[in-house]
């Protein structure tokens, strides 16, 4: 009878460590940063035409997902995202495409420029033409 005991005790023992060792579960992570800076200059051409140059600086918040793409609305949807282009820390951004979550905007995606949690520095920063009454990439 003692070692039935012995047994039940050895086996909850051992789920007991198990579960201790198991990893914890691990969550969606949120981006969370904060806007330090945020330009725009507006150019009006001769041909009455637009020219806009955005320039972002964030921190991304300790312990949130890195920065790693920034949507960017424009003002309207007369742009040509072939025409859209954009740098980070002075590096060409080549990963930019129509936002899934900014009605007129361009996600653009800052692969070695990506902000990791704790630190600060320079998104995207973008520059486009466009007709009279919109943005269209330069």
């Amino acid at each position: 009878m003692a070692w039935k005991k012995t047994l039940v005790l050895s086996t909850l023992l051992t789920s007991l460590a198990v579960l201790l060792c198991l990893p914890p579960p691990s969550y969606a992570q949120d981006y969370a940063f904060s806007l330090d800076q945020q330009v725009v200059d507006v150019w009006i051409n001769e041909d009455g035409s637009t020219a806009l140059e955005y320039t972002f600086a964030f921190t991304c918040d300790a312990g949130a997902h890195p920065i790693d793409v920034v949507d960017v609305g424009l003002p309207n949807a007369d742009y040509a995202l072939g025409d859209v282009r954009a740098d980070a820390a002075g590096q060409p951004i080549s990963f930019i495409e129509q936002s899934e979550y900014v009605e007129h905007g361009v996600a653009v995606w800052l692969g070695p420029g990506t902000i990791n949690p704790g630190q600060s520095g320079h998104g995207p920063r973008g520059r486009g033409s466009g007709g009279q009454h919109g943005v269209r990439g330069q």
